[in-house]
């Protein structure tokens, strides 16, 4: 598919995304990753970068740090249960080094996709779901911008569908 310059790219199905996350292993990067774009909205570049003190288990929250700012978003508890099994032995929440994150998720994508007979799906279709289910559960739309990084008028701009 094409974009189209004057109109929206539509959200892919829920489902869809959530039978690919469920196609993921249980250890290693690619379902936390997976988890934090579709349930955050964060950035793959963001959750590259992202260290293990930048974490706060107690309070839930993670503190990301794209686009030249920080902000806080919720952990959900699928995330929580998923970063117990994160690796400890790197800086790095992921275990990785942050330039291998972004390609080698794209690929680990199109393998769960493959896996749960699901049309293939890109990282940032699963932030695209995040902006839909934020607002869905009854998050504002300045609150869900702000969740995403963006303003009210980008984010309707670029996610509504």
């Amino acid at each position: 598919m094409t974009p189209n310059p004057g109109k929206p790219i539509p959200n892919p199905a829920p489902k869809n995304i959530n039978k690919t996350i469920d196609a993921m292993p249980p250890d290693g990067p690619w379902r936390l990753i997976a988890l934090m774009l579709s349930q955050t909205g964060a950035r793959v570049g963001e959750i590259a970068h992202l260290k293990c003190h930048d974490i706060d288990m107690e309070v839930g929250t993670i503190t990301l740090a794209g686009k030249g700012r920080e902000r806080l978003v919720l952990m959900t508890e699928d995330i929580k249960e998923t970063l117990g099994s994160a690796p400890d032995k790197s800086p790095y929440v992921t275990g990785m080094k942050p330039e291998m994150v972004a390609w080698r998720f794209g690929l680990e994508l199109q393998k769960a996709c493959a896996a749960a007979g699901v049309p293939l799906l890109r990282p940032h279709d699963l932030r695209r779901m995040a902006f839909e289910l934020l607002l869905e559960d009854g998050m504002d739309i300045d609150a869900t911008s702000i969740q995403l990084g963006h303003t009210p008028r980008v984010a309707i701009a670029h996610y509504a569908s």
